[in-house]
C-alpha cells in the first residue's frame, strides 16, 4: 500500500522528469535543492550551487 509520502515523492519525481523531457529549466531548478547529486552520461557529480546557465547546458545535451 502506497503512503501519502510515497505518492508525494513520486509526483515530484514525475514533475522533474517531465521538466527534463520538455527542457523546462525553470521547473527543473524549482524542483531541485542545493546541494544535489547530478547523474548522467558523463558520470556523477555533486552540485553545491545550481545555476540556470549550467542547467540549460545539461538540458540541451539531454
Amino acid at each position: 500500500m502506497e503512503t501519502a509520502l510515497e505518492r508525494e515523492l513520486l509526483g515530484l519525481e514525475t514533475q522533474f522528469w517531465n521538466a527534463m523531457k520538455t527542457k523546462d529549466i525553470d521547473a527543473a531548478l524549482r524542483l531541485t535543492d542545493e546541494p544535489c547529486i547530478v547523474t548522467g552520461a558523463q558520470g556523477v557529480e555533486r552540485q553545491e550551487e545550481l545555476r540556470p546557465d549550467d542547467a540549460g547546458r545539461r538540458l540541451a545535451a539531454a
